[in-house]
């Protein structure tokens, strides 16, 4: 009966705090079950099975899509680089615009000219050839110009691209090229007559000069001539 007692007594007394400690506890445990929950990866269903958590099945279907995607770029990216590779320039060579000899070639300094009876440069190459001699295209190219007049006669501008065209001078009226037709290296343009009056005293010949992106320059650039 003391026993009983002293324990009822103990209880009585320290009531507040076994009730303190209980709720300590309680919360303690609730906390641990929270966290342990929380980092569950599985998911419980209504049986309360756990069940592996869900894999969208698309996923694996994007990434191979977005492989190929990439495949396909690199494809195109080395399409592109084989189509930007540097293309081949093809040397530019004139041929003769007609047969017959060079009298006189290009010179910056002053040469003498008899019809003027005066020292001049002399931008361009005079080759002697027979009056009604075939005048030909040097290169291929565009007819830019043909024009008229009392001192030089008929003059033929054939634009070859990228700044460079060949000027046929001393030609006869009516020959059979129109401004803006389309020529082949070779094809004949017109016929020598002796209409440049300015070298009248040199005879028949064709007064042939070349101009590349505004200047005149020496015809020997582009020409390969063949001294007779």
């Amino acid at each position: 009966m003391k026993s009983e007692n002293k324990f009822l007594m103990f209880l009585k007394k320290n009531a507040f705090y076994l009730v303190l400690g209980f709720c300590i506890l309680a919360v303690a445990l609730s906390i641990t079950l929270v966290l342990t929950l929380g980092n569950k990866t599985t998911v419980p269903d209504s049986s309360g099975e756990e069940k592996p958590p869900v894999v969208n099945p698309d996923d694996d279907k994007d990434d191979d899509q977005q492989n190929e995607d990439n495949d396909d770029e690199n494809e195109d990216n080395d399409d592109e680089n084989d189509n930007n590779e540097v293309p081949t320039v093809e040397e530019v060579i004139f041929i003769m615009p007609v047969n017959g000899t060079v009298t006189k070639h290009y010179s910056e300094e002053p040469v003498f000219n008899g019809t003027l009876n005066l020292y001049t440069a002399h931008k361009a190459m005079d080759i002697a050839a027979e009056e009604g001699s075939e005048v030909y295209a040097v290169y291929d190219g565009v007819v830019e110009s043909i024009t008229s007049n009392y001192l030089d006669g008929t003059t033929i501008v054939i634009d070859h691209g990228n700044g460079l065209k060949s000027i046929y001078n001393s030609l006869e009226d009516g020959d059979g090229v129109n401004v803006g037709q389309t020529v082949k290296k070779g094809d004949v343009i017109a016929h020598v007559s002796v209409t440049y009056l300015e070298e009248y005293s040199d005879g028949a010949h064709l007064h042939f000069s070349v101009e590349e992106n505004g200047e005149l320059i020496n015809p020997l650039t582009y020409l390969e001539v063949e001294e007779k």
